[in-house]
């Protein structure tokens, strides 16, 4: 995006708003564009979100965290992962799967990057396939309605889950549209 834009042309109103959207909401505005396609991460560096590539060991716990049919805990997952057949060949190849602290790490990792969902139900941290699945988790969690969110609340929920802001601002926009 350059500096040389040229403002002039646009309702006075709007160069107003816009002036003090860049001013007090830096970020706000720049997500606010990037969901609607205005810029993208050639424009704009900061965006963070599935272009962060995954460890090894990150993208065989996306397959696991995809196929959860509910929101699962940390345990919950390890205790899966140690159980069930499928994934035999996860537990041969890293030994620390079964080690929640490890597993808890790859997690956190994966909602920062945007690849899963995250939300705090009480003090446990539980994780779902979709940050679309943890924002509605996390609205019944607060006692809201998906319908009542704006993109007002990207910032808390970003505070309250530590899930990728880029793919919260994302998934909320798309949450409102339908």
């Amino acid at each position: 995006m350059t500096n040389d834009l040229d403002l002039s042309d646009l309702d006075p109103e709007l160069r107003d708003a816009l002036k003090t959207a860049l001013a007090e909401r830096p970020g706000e505005l720049r997500d606010f564009l990037s969901t609607r396609g205005f810029l993208t991460t050639e424009d704009n560096p900061d965006i963070i979100g599935n272009e962060q590539e995954l460890s090894n060991p990150e993208a065989r716990l996306l397959t696991v965290v995809e196929d959860l049919s509910s929101p699962r805990s940390t345990k919950q997952i390890v205790e899966l992962i140690q159980r069930e057949d499928q994934y035999e060949d996860l537990r041969e190849e890293y030994n620390s799967v079964k080690h929640r602290p490890w597993v808890n790490d790859k997690l956190n990792k994966l909602a920062e990057k945007g690849e899963i969902g995250g939300y705090r139900d009480g003090r446990t941290k539980m994780y779902t396939g979709s940050v679309k699945d943890a924002i509605r988790h996390w609205a019944r969690v607060n006692n809201r309605f998906v319908s009542d969110l704006s993109m007002d609340d990207v910032d808390d929920i970003v505070r309250d889950t530590t899930m990728n802001r880029q793919a919260v601002a994302n998934a909320l926009y798309s949450l409102l549209q339908e």
